[in-house]
């Protein structure tokens, strides 16, 4: 049976996943929609991503940082940028939202795993990348198939700003309840 922290855990590791795959398919939208080069560029749009990612795991265990919810404000950060990129349309900006979006997604599993270093690596590890990938398949089936068709881009934009401040807010109570 998991602990209350691993459920916590549970719950902001799948908004990552849900919200990263979902910026992640919006992006290559985009990108195809304002270039038609995705096919030529998939593999870089990857790559970029997958940079990302490896550059906030490093900085997230060089700094031992704990706190998750400076990652989601990140995200609205980048989501902004991305809500730029579709204004003007300037392929340097679509590149450094994407390198931005996943360095801080890259940062909340270290963090979380630093957060429950106290617990088995097996089961935390375990538990952490299954409740990731849960939120990736939700985020690219909801975000495909329901939420681009009926909101468009921008309204995407904004459910992923609204998801992510629910779990900055979630993060802050828990940490404060935590905390007293």
């Amino acid at each position: 049976r998991l602990g209350a922290l691993q459920m916590h855990a549970g719950i902001v590791i799948a908004v990552t996943g849900f919200v990263s795959i979902s910026m992640v398919i919006l992006l290559i939208m985009l990108y195809q929609s304002f270039y038609g080069l995705v096919y030529y560029r998939i593999s870089l749009i990857n790559a970029v991503f997958m940079l990302g990612l490896t550059a906030g795991s490093v900085v997230a265990v060089r700094m031992s940082m704990l706190r998750t919810w400076k990652s989601f404000a990140v995200f609205i950060i980048s989501a902004g940028c991305v809500l730029i990129f579709t204004v003007t349309r300037l392929e340097g900006i679509f590149w450094f939202s994407l390198f931005l979006f996943a360095a801080a997604a890259g940062t909340v599993f270290p963090s979380l795993f630093l957060r429950l270093s106290d617990q088995s690596a097996h089961i935390t590890a375990s538990n952490i990348d299954a409740m990731d990938y849960l939120g990736s398949i939700a985020g690219a089936l909801f975000t495909s198939m329901l939420l681009i068709p009926r909101l468009g881009i921008r309204g995407v934009l904004m459910v992923f700003a609204g998801i992510t401040l629910l779990a900055m807010i979630y993060i802050l109570l828990h940490s404060i309840r935590r905390s007293t």
